[in-house]
């Protein structure tokens, strides 16, 4: 007489087939949500330093800073904070401009100042603080503008 069905053995195949299945489309949807995050914040950076490109062509050629600006060896902190799908987010950015000979802000003489943006922030979605930090230099917007005296009029 023969048995109608499927053996254990066909069984625990086709379970591991199926478990082996799901762990492949998990892990793509999760890098998946993790690029999206990263691209995000990228995009955030990159509006951070064009913000920051603005206001220094708004800025009159020769007159000081306003005390605002990131100008200097250490860079500003500041926070976003905005929603995802409903839900608070916030994001911290570290924001730095370096001038070539400082004469956009009346420090030297000159009729040309390139200034050099640098917008940075930590991937909070990328594995452990040693991961972070060893990625961090990958997480940077870096932007250069030429600003010459000619462009402000007389």
């Amino acid at each position: 007489m023969r048995r109608r069905g499927f053996t254990i053995l066909e069984v625990v195949l086709a379970l591991a087939v199926i478990a082996v299945a799901f762990l492949v489309l998990f892990s793509i949807f999760g890098s998946g949500a993790r690029h999206a995050v990263q691209t995000r914040n990228r995009t955030m950076g990159m509006l951070v330093a064009q913000s920051i490109m603005e206001d220094l062509r708004g800025h009159q050629y020769g007159q000081p800073a306003p005390a605002s600006w990131p100008i200097g060896p250490t860079p500003k902190t500041e926070s976003f904070a905005f929603y995802v799908d409903g839900k608070p987010q916030e994001m911290v950015f570290r924001k730095q401009v370096t001038l070539d000979n400082g004469s956009l802000v009346g420090a030297a003489a000159g009729d040309a100042d390139r200034a050099t943006i640098v917008v940075s922030w930590d991937e909070l979605t990328v594995g452990t603080p040693a991961e972070r930090a060893r990625l961090a230099d990958q997480h940077k917007v870096t932007a250069s503008i030429l600003l010459r005296r000619s462009s402000y009029g007389p």
